[in-house]
């Protein structure tokens, strides 16, 4: 027969080690971050910035929500099913996380579709009513005062985690969908489209996993802790996944076909990098910084093979749709920030 505390605090464990574990890659990212590219842009650096503030004080409190109930109350059992202060820090950080995620791949939505506000719109509003769901489940949590009486707070629990799952399938589809209709025929620009699918099908699909077991495990038992597991971690995943998009940001590109030559003019804010490659062989020459008149950072890409001249526009979130003259070929790099 197995300890009573096995679907609880053993769980709580669960979600502890698990919870630690995502919290050292995010850590990870977020130094690689600062380091790959310290000319970012502030307002990328404050995102970045308040994304690992959260993620320190998410498994800061889910540490010492376990050691005050593990270490400190043992020996009252009776006191442990009482609502930590801590336990409720730990879920709104989750919430607040996602939160951060789901607005800024909105963002990058509103930038691949030139600011089309009724494509964007969707995500937003899935993005906002989960925050404000979450806020209400989390107030709730708090008057209830105990976990075995969470089931009472079910209401508010399955309507935040639909419309999480429902901002995450609508980013993944609409930034697969719009990447996919920006194919350009051309080797390079297709395999980067290709890539960047691959990237958001990854980040999507794990954390709408992730909402759908908790829904379907706080359900089946709501009075212990196993839907603790697949939750807790949730928030360091959307950190993870955030920074992971503005870190691929070097390596999405890849090596070009043997056969393209083809210039890259990056403005990184306040220098510029031109790149030429011929047959494989790179030559990068540093720049003065170059001023746009409007702000906007911009990639362009000469392919000879065409008569197309793309450029990437950027609002250092990430870059926008790829422009193009000279034919009818369009790519997009929203990941390709500053």
């Amino acid at each position: 027969m197995s300890s009573p505390l096995t679907n609880t605090y053993g769980m709580l464990m669960l979600a502890l080690l698990f919870t630690l574990i995502f919290y050292g890659v995010a850590m990870i990212l977020g130094g690689m971050y600062f380091r790959t590219f310290p000319k970012d842009r502030m307002r990328v650096k404050v995102v970045v910035t308040i994304l690992l503030l959260f993620v320190t004080l998410d498994a800061a409190s889910i540490f010492a929500w376990a050691y005050i109930d593990l270490i400190e109350l043992f020996g009252f059992p009776q006191l442990l099913d009482k609502m930590q202060p801590l336990s409720l820090v730990e879920f709104y950080c989750i919430f607040i996380l996602g939160f951060i995620a789901q607005c800024y791949f909105a963002l990058q939505i509103w930038i691949i579709s030139h600011g089309n506000i009724w494509i964007t719109s969707p995500a937003l509003i899935f993005a906002v009513v989960q925050f404000v769901s979450a806020t209400v489940q989390t107030a709730r949590s708090a008057l209830v005062g105990a976990y075995s009486r969470l089931g009472e707070t079910e209401s508010t629990v399955i309507l935040e985690q639909v419309f999480s799952s429902a901002a995450d399938v609508y980013i993944t589809v609409v930034l697969c969908i719009l990447l996919h209709h920006s194919r350009s025929g051309i080797k390079t620009t297709d395999t980067i489209i290709t890539k960047l699918i691959v990237y958001a099908v990854h980040r999507g699909v794990i954390t709408t996993v992730l909402s759908l077991l908790t829904l379907a495990l706080f359900v089946w038992q709501p009075a212990t802790f196993i839907f603790m597991v697949p939750l807790l971690p949730t928030g360091q995943l959307y950190a993870i996944n955030v920074l992971a998009t503005l870190l691929h940001r070097q390596t999405i590109r890849g090596k070009p076909a043997q056969n393209d030559t083809f210039d890259l003019n990056i403005h990184f804010g306040r220098s510029t990098r031109s790149t030429q490659r011929s047959n494989g062989t790179p030559q990068v020459q540093s720049l003065k910084p170059a001023a746009s008149a409007d702000g906007i950072q911009v990639l362009s890409m000469v392919c000879p093979q065409s008569t197309t001249v793309h450029t990437w526009p950027g609002d250092g979130y990430g870059k926008g749709a790829l422009q193009h003259s000279g034919s009818d070929d369009t790519a997009v790099d929203p990941d390709d920030s500053v």
